[in-house]
């Protein structure tokens, strides 16, 4: 991924950090990184997208080059931080591809603001936590703060759960990035984004979403399974899904081939 232009947009005692890749004149596309990621998390979208597409890439509170910011905060904040940035561009309208906290932030938006949505991609997510995984979040913050505020103690034991065996020896060095992007965040942005996750539950208004939706999910995904992301599938009105096999919680990182195409097909007929 080559560097584009970095942007940045005050609201409510926050700044987000952005950048800006491909042609000023073509359909905007916003990606919104998982939790412990950052915008690099995106860089083969970039990579595919942006000869064609306005690309904006941002950083969520506490990843990447946002700070921290407001110690409390929910999941209607951060889809307030997205839209935030579609102002400061002039963008009436944008394609969303959020993954995993992405995703989450991608349901408020298509709730409370489908207007400025051209489409929505689910990529790895649900609309609200099972309760052993936000015990797992406490246990794994509580670990790391006796070490200290970066994410960096637990980033290889967190990617050995969101990748396969298989894929970490075959792509070593994707791998290695994906702990150094992880590690570089501060251990308060995993905190907070953690309490967002656990307050929000949008699985019960499904019904109302009502922009263009693509699912996606990792054949080899353990936190959001495909048997999970079915239901997002179902309840959302046309709805489509696509499995991307071999991939786990990343599909757009460790299958990026196959889901750039997937997305650039959805992309087509969304229009």
């Amino acid at each position: 991924m080559g560097k584009g232009r970095i942007g940045t947009v005050e609201r409510d005692g926050a700044r987000t950090v952005y950048e800006v890749h491909g042609d000023a004149d073509g359909a905007a596309l916003l990606f919104g990184h998982a939790q412990i990621l950052s915008r690099a998390q995106y860089a083969p979208q970039v990579d595919a997208f942006a000869g064609r597409y306005r690309v904006i890439a941002l950083d969520f509170r506490g990843h990447g080059a946002s700070p921290v910011g407001p110690a409390s905060y929910r999941m209607e904040d951060l889809a307030l931080d997205a839209v935030a940035v579609l102002d400061a561009e002039g963008i009436d309208r944008a394609h969303y591809l959020g993954s995993s906290l992405g995703g989450m932030v991608g349901f408020a938006l298509a709730l409370e603001h489908a207007p400025r949505l051209a489409s929505v991609t689910f990529l790895a997510t649900q609309g609200v936590l099972p309760a052993a995984n936000g015990e797992r979040i406490r246990r794994t913050a509580a670990r790391i703060a006796a070490e200290g505020d970066s994410m960096a103690p637990a980033a290889e034991e967190i990617m050995a759960r969101y990748t396969t065996e298989a894929w970490r020896t075959d792509n070593p060095a994707s791998h290695a990035r994906l702990i150094e992007i992880a590690s570089a965040n501060p251990l308060a942005g995993y905190v907070h984004s953690g309490g967002a996750i656990m307050d929000m539950d949008f699985d019960g208004r499904l019904g109302e979403i009502e922009v263009p939706t693509l699912v996606v999910a990792g054949e080899h995904d353990v936190p959001t399974p495909p048997e999970r992301m079915a239901l997002y599938r179902d309840e959302i009105r046309g709805a489509e899904m696509a499995v991307i096999e071999g991939a786990g919680h990343f599909p757009n990182w460790d299958r990026a081939e196959a889901f750039n195409r997937v997305y650039a097909e959805f992309l087509n007929r969304a229009g």
